[in-house]
């Protein structure tokens, strides 16, 4: 079959679970009207104006969870229908619109499917048809071979009960949220109110329910207590959520007994802090349950993108002091993530970067804002200054497909910025400030770094499924709607270097990972790294919480970019006291030298009497070489002459062959070396973790073309992501967010320790 695969698919659901199954009420006994009462839950539709109703069921043993017709859920979620089919044997059998079938049993309250990617996705996003692969970030559509994953989903596993009628399926409204999701629609039930919410990017998304007066009403509703049910229903669920979806960032602790067992044997079985957190989840008392939310961040703490969310914790100081009573001080939790320490780092660093930011800036001979960043200017160098990866979604579509005016976000701000540099005759030297950053939607990272060098693709690995996922993609540079020979001589004359921090989060850590690959110039501190994209789940009781998924970022290698990117120049001084000078990186004159320095180094001649004529028209070629991709960055029409250091490197013709492996056959290479051969081309041995050679290369270096062990021939990816191979649509990377520190702080997740006190 072939089929566009959708990064979306890979953060639908995540593992095969086991088959121990809690039998259900039977579809008779559901039938009868002693097992339920019927009710309507008021229904929001994208929009808080457009209203409707849904029929539902609470039944008799489970009052407060509100149950709903698979049918009825699917309609207002894809606006499609479901076939489903009773096969009068306990199973039903649903058939989706993209073609996609799975089967329902009632009795084991499984689900099969032969197509995880499809079966759990609207139809417009599992193939690539959504408005947002239509903006300026335009993906390549290759067909590939696609070899579907078969899943089996026990949800009598976690005690989730499904009923059968005589044509439909009747769900718990929260698990059928929870299981029909996609990045672009999904849903949450609050309140027994249901709501189908945007992406998260737009002001009716999951997030709009956490506000100052939602956070109180929530404490006072359960403050005596919540019903049993739904604190059975409740840690159910989140259990079945992180055992279907969590990405295991490299980062965390608990990742092999995790993956083994699930959530709930981890926290039986780790250790009694654990244990300790287990009773309090799956307490009546919302304190306790507080206390168990919060602990549980000592566990799952990767930088922010995953943070549970303990309203009570954080709603007002009464309720914080009541909730602080049952919880473990985190330095007593055995086998916990130092995540306040992290935390703090974190902010720390942030702090000392935009305190020397804003001196800096003082100093500046021209200061512009921007709708949500600052552009700013001295002599040679121009700093464009942002915090976070936004992208007006909404705003684009109508830009592209409604002749709407342009939207002011991070793109657009961007767009002027670059500009503004590139119209000043005195600016050479173009600097993205990312020492404030915490990530984004990935897109805005996309459309960036083609700006400014030769990536066009952004690779991933469901590290769920073992899968790779390189999504190749096209963009409309200058803007004007049309992707044509336009935008590839918008060429700005211009330098580029970027500053990061600890600070510097998930797409702020992204960005400076593409630049480096592509030789751009780093300065500051190692970056705060995160390398999962992100869901935000709310909980059947109604809280929230983010997850990383298991759509992870790689290098090129395959490896987890999760622990940050390291600097070329590392700038920034630390006190006694941890506090952080990073004046050393926020001053233009210091910036412009480095500027020389790294890129006079790039282009020192190397002793030889080869040269190679280089000529930089437009966007350059899968064969130019990555040391001559500052070139193409100063020159739009220019001739450039170099020596023989136009040819790849032994270090990148080792790095590029040990991704081409990866791409092609999945299997990671633990170390390449590359030695250069009497005629002049490089033979290239790629070893595994035990050191036992797998494949081999030889390479021409000027071409990267050669052929490896078998003989056959190859054409290496060069380093920033560009490959061939194409499995995955700007539909799903546009909506990809990468962010959650901002989130995080902002929740109150970890307070200081004097504000408990």
């Amino acid at each position: 079959m072939n089929f566009k695969k959708t990064i979306t698919g890979i953060s639908v659901l995540s593992m095969l679970l086991s088959s121990s199954a809690v039998t259900a009420i039977t579809a008779s006994a559901a039938d009868s009207n002693e097992a339920y009462k019927e009710n309507t839950l008021k229904t929001y539709l994208y929009s808080s104006d457009n209203v409707k109703t849904i029929d539902c069921r609470f039944y008799n043993d489970k009052p407060n969870i509100p149950y709903v017709r698979l049918s009825d859920f699917y309609k207002y979620w894809t606006d499609q229908d479901a076939t489903i089919t009773n096969n009068n044997d306990g199973t039903y059998e649903v058939k989706v619109p993209i073609g996609t079938t799975g089967i329902i049993d009632v009795e084991k309250d499984t689900i099969s499917t032969e197509d995880l990617d499809c079966f759990f996705t609207p139809q417009d996003e599992a193939d690539g048809s959504t408005e947002i692969n239509d903006l300026m970030i335009r993906s390549i559509m290759d067909d590939t071979d696609y070899d579907p994953i078969a899943v089996d989903i026990d949800l009598g596993k976690y005690n989730i009960d499904l009923y059968g009628d005589d044509s439909d399926i009747w769900w718990p409204a929260c698990t059928l949220c929870d299981l029909f999701q996609s990045n672009l629609k999904m849903g949450m039930c609050i309140d027994n109110e249901l709501y189908f919410c945007n992406d998260f990017g737009s002001d009716f998304s999951r997030m709009m329910i956490y506000t100052p007066d939602y956070k109180t009403a929530y404490t006072d509703k359960y403050r005596n207590g919540r019903p049993e049910d739904i604190t059975e229903y409740n840690y159910n669920e989140l259990c079945l959520i992180m055992d279907l979806y969590y990405g295991f960032p490299e980062r965390m602790p608990n990742n092999d007994i995790l993956a083994e067992k699930g959530l709930d044997r981890m926290l039986s079985e780790t250790n009694d802090s654990t244990r300790k957190i287990r009773s309090l989840l799956t307490s009546n008392n919302i304190f306790e349950y507080g206390a168990g939310l919060q602990m549980l961040n000592y566990y799952f703490w990767d930088g922010g993108h995953t943070s549970f969310v303990s309203i009570p914790y954080s709603s007002s100081e009464e309720s914080n002091k009541s909730v602080s009573e049952y919880m473990i001080p985190s330095n007593e939790l055995e086998g916990s993530v130092d995540a306040e320490k992290d935390s703090n780092d974190k902010i720390m660093s942030g702090l000392g970067a935009a305190t020397s930011r804003k001196a800096m800036i003082e100093t500046a001979d021209l200061v512009q804002e921007l709708s949500s960043s600052l552009y700013t200017k001295k002599g040679d160098t121009a700093v464009f200054s942002f915090d976070v990866f936004d992208v007006n979604i909404d705003g684009w579509n109508k830009y592209y497909h409604e002749n709407g005016s342009m939207p002011e976000d991070t793109i657009s701000d961007f767009y002027t910025a670059i500009n503004l540099a590139d119209s000043d005759p005195e600016v050479k030297k173009f600097v993205f400030d990312l020492g404030v950053n915490v990530g984004g939607q990935m897109l805005a990272v996309e459309y960036m770094i083609s700006m400014i060098s030769d990536s066009r693709s952004v690779g991933m690995k469901d590290s769920i499924h073992d899968r790779l996922v390189i999504e190749n993609y096209t963009v409309d540079k200058n803007l004007d709607k049309v992707i044509d020979e336009k935008d590839d001589a918008f060429v700005p004359d211009l330098k580029y270097g970027v500053i990061t921090s600890y600070y510097s989060f998930s797409c702020g850590s992204l960005l400076p990972y593409l630049a480096h690959e592509n030789n751009i110039l780093l300065m500051g501190e190692r970056s705060g790294g995160g390398s999962c994209t992100i869901f935000i789940h709310t909980t059947p009781d109604g809280s929230l919480f983010q997850l990383s998924t298991g759509a992870t970022l790689i290098d090129s290698q395959g490896n987890s970019i999760d622990k940050g990117i390291a600097p070329d120049y590392d700038l920034v001084k630390i006190a006694e006291d941890g506090s952080k000078d990073y004046s050393d990186v926020y001053n233009y004159e210091n910036i412009s030298r480095i500027f020389d320095e790294y890129y006079g180094k790039a282009e020192t001649p190397a002793a030889s009497d080869t040269t190679t004529t280089v000529t930089t028209t437009s966007v350059t070629s899968e064969a130019t070489s990555t040391t001559a991709v500052s070139e193409t960055q100063n020159s739009t029409s220019s001739t450039v002459t170099t020596t023989a250091e136009s040819k790849f490197s032994a270090e990148e013709i080792s790095k590029m062959a040990a991704r081409d492996h990866f791409i092609k056959t999945g299997e990671n290479v633990n170390a390449s070396e590359a030695k250069e051969n009497s005629d002049g081309t490089y033979t290239v041995s790629l070893t595994d973790d035990e050191g036992k050679v797998i494949d081999t290369y030889t390479i021409d270096p000027y071409t990267g073309k050669g052929t490896n062990e078998s003989g056959n021939e190859v054409e290496l990816p060069q380093t920033g992501m560009n490959s061939p191979v194409s499995a995955g649509t700007a539909a799903a990377s546009a909506i990809l967010v990468l962010a959650g520190t901002a989130a995080v702080y902002s929740s109150g997740v970890f307070r200081r320790k004097k504000d408990n006190e």
